[in-house]
């Protein structure tokens, strides 16, 4: 049984691919869908993510979480992670006013070549997101090989 399991794991772990990019500049938001731009990176192991697409090179299932903050006092906001430039896991929409932000989260499956993953947001007004690594992000890291 363990040399079964050892010849399916193709990666080790401790070199995985992770990144946390995030809003660093003022942007704003659209009354539509529209594609969060993270001009900044916390970290970058894999050397994965450029022009706010996460590309990596390493087939598997990886842990992805975007969040997008903002401050209006009324509207919708609803964070989405698109891959391969369709919706992939779709957040919560939140109407209440206030400071707030939403995340969504959940596991993508990944080619290793081709497949990458875009944090998106739909708005139903025009506002401004909140600036920073805790506002506006988007995580994602190696689980396991597919």
């Amino acid at each position: 049984f363990s040399s079964v399991l050892q010849s399916t794991v193709t990666y080790s772990a401790a070199a995985a691919p992770a990144v946390h990019a995030y809003l660093n500049s003022a942007w704003g938001i659209t009354a539509a869908t529209t594609k969060v731009t993270l001009d900044a990176e916390v970290f970058d192991t894999g050397g994965a993510f450029a022009s706010s697409r996460f590309t990596p090179q390493v087939a598997g299932y990886y842990a992805v979480t975007g969040r997008v903050g903002s401050a209006v006092s009324a509207g919708q906001i609803n964070p989405k992670i698109y891959k391969n430039g369709s919706v992939a896991i779709n957040g919560p929409n939140l109407t209440a006013g206030g400071l707030r932000g939403q995340q969504v989260s959940g596991l993508v499956a990944m080619n290793g070549s081709t497949d990458y993953l875009e944090l998106y947001v739909y708005s139903d007004l025009t506002q401004n997101a909140e600036q920073g690594a805790t506002e506006t992000f988007m995580s994602a890291v190696w689980v396991r090989s597919l």
